[in-house]
């Protein structure tokens, strides 16, 4: 138990752009990893204090889905990045899986205590082999949920 480690408690916790790096076998095991970085990240929450919640999400589900298969199978073959017209359009390492806003504002049902208080998405361009691959919402999202005052 997390909160057990870490004895003091805090008015804020940032979880910046963390998420999508905490892979396991499949995607169902790294969104229940997801979710236990944020049980823990509100564990260690002051009542009344605040979780910000920094993080890049993508659309549609399903092609994440396959993006995340797509780069644990070549993975298997090299340690680097292939990039595909550009550094950041990569298959292969590192291994990411990417969440919509919805699956974020789920992992939060997770949690008891906790509101979300505050909502900002930024839109990114979606560079064409994006849009070719199928993926039509790029972007970074902040969530801020407060916990109860409890």
């Amino acid at each position: 138990n997390f909160s057990e480690v870490v004895t003091d408690r805090f008015d804020f916790v940032v979880v910046g752009a963390v998420l999508h790096h905490l892979i396991d076998s499949s995607r169902d095991k790294s969104r229940e990893l997801a979710i236990q970085a944020l049980i823990n990240a509100v564990a260690i929450l002051k009542p009344g204090g605040h979780l910000v919640l920094l993080e890049p999400i993508f659309s549609p589900r399903i092609t994440m889905d396959i993006v995340f298969y797509v780069k644990k199978f070549v993975s298997k073959f090299t340690s680097g990045r292939i990039g595909l017209f550009g550094y950041w359009n990569n298959i292969g390492e590192p291994v990411v899986s990417y969440y919509d806003r919805r699956q974020l504002l789920n992992f939060m049902t997770h949690l008891p205590d906790t509101e979300l208080v505050y909502e900002h998405y930024s839109p990114h361009k979606i560079a064409l082999i994006m849009r070719i691959a199928g993926i039509y919402k790029k972007g970074d999202t902040t969530l801020l949920f407060k916990k109860a005052d409890t």
